[in-house]
């Protein structure tokens, strides 16, 4: 690339109308109370973390379950906000598919209540800590383990994504009556495996789960999930009806699967994504900066498996790209 060519591209359709403020935000999911240290470590350019709650465990635990309802645990959700406020990171959530035990699967309309008073913990917990208030949210399990909750013919399918569309409805109607500080994103889902079976891999999912919610229900956007998609493209699926349903791209996730679907029970490799293994990596960093999309390297850490050194690369790099196109935009 010439020192002065231009990075910056047209962003079409964009999907606000809304001048982008605040900061361009890049970071990582965080599995464990050691991301800080690992963020540190390897000097990596982020400023924004990821929490998911299910991986906070034990004595560290971020939520408390008594009698059916979820609370905030404040005393270590306050030491950690301290830990990340030090480096300069913000904190937004992944609401977790199975936390304490519960599978929390929105198909399945018992598990709502229990399922808004998470809700309602975490809403506290971004305004106390003022925290941003972009959350991720996943939509059916077609199956859970041994339960019994397999859903394979046309009718369980759609049953499910009605059964989400009523939950958040119903947490639409608890977001105005609380005043919840809160910005969902449902995100697409690969195609469904004997280890991995969300809904949410077609545009139809999407659609259905998202028919007359309020502006605050948007999508985020998981491009290691839409290499494994058959039936779900970013360009011709999810901008269109983004499009169509006023909604927002409100987070992203990126890593690198190979187009493979991996034989844990993960269902994807979520690997290091370097350049070429994004496509259409510059335009989406165009609409990052434009609409103001966090993003998020949802990148597994395993030993043996994960080269530290890489990741700094391949994160330097996104974040210089990244501040150039904004510098471009601004002209400053």
């Amino acid at each position: 690339m010439k020192p002065n060519s231009t990075l910056l591209r047209p962003v079409e359709p964009l999907l606000t109308k809304k001048r982008p403020k605040g900061p361009v935000y890049l970071g990582t999911h965080s599995r464990s109370h050691r991301t800080c240290e690992f963020i540190s470590g390897l000097n990596l350019p982020f400023n924004l973390m990821e929490i998911k709650p299910e991986h906070y465990l034990g004595e560290l635990k971020l939520f408390s379950l008594r009698g059916g309802r979820f609370s905030l645990h404040g005393r270590n959700f306050a030491e950690l906000v301290e830990k990340t406020r030090a480096q300069g990171l913000a904190l937004q959530f992944h609401f977790p598919p199975k936390i304490e035990g519960i599978n929390l699967n929105p198909g399945i309309r018992e598990r709502h209540n229990i399922m808004l008073s998470l809700f309602g913990a975490m809403a506290e917990a971004i305004e106390e800590f003022e925290l941003l208030p972009n959350i991720t949210f996943h939509g059916p399990t077609m199956q859970w383990q041994t339960e019994p909750e397999i859903l394979r013919t046309p009718a369980a399918i759609n049953t499910a994504l009605e059964n989400t569309n009523k939950f958040l409805l119903t947490l639409a109607r608890w977001h105005q009556d609380e005043s919840w500080p809160i910005v969902l994103g449902v995100e697409n889902q690969s195609d469904p495996t004997k280890h991995t079976q969300i809904l949410g891999c077609t545009r139809d999912h999407l659609e259905t789960m998202l028919r007359d919610t309020p502006d605050w229900v948007n999508i985020t956007v998981d491009l290691g999930h839409e290499k494994l998609s058959s039936g779900l493209s970013l360009e011709s699926d999810v901008v269109p009806l983004a499009l169509q349903m006023k909604k927002r791209i409100i987070n992203a996730h990126l890593h690198e699967n190979e187009g493979k679907q991996s034989d844990s029970d993960h269902g994807d490799y979520h690997r290091i994504p370097t350049p070429d293994e994004v496509r259409g990596r510059l335009g989406f960093l165009n609409r990052a900066v434009r609409e103001r999309i966090p993003i998020v390297f949802e990148v597994n850490m395993v030993p043996g498996e994960f080269n530290g050194e890489e990741f700094a690369l391949i994160s330097q790099e996104a974040r210089s790209l990244l501040d150039r196109i904004e510098k471009e935009r601004t002209g400053s």
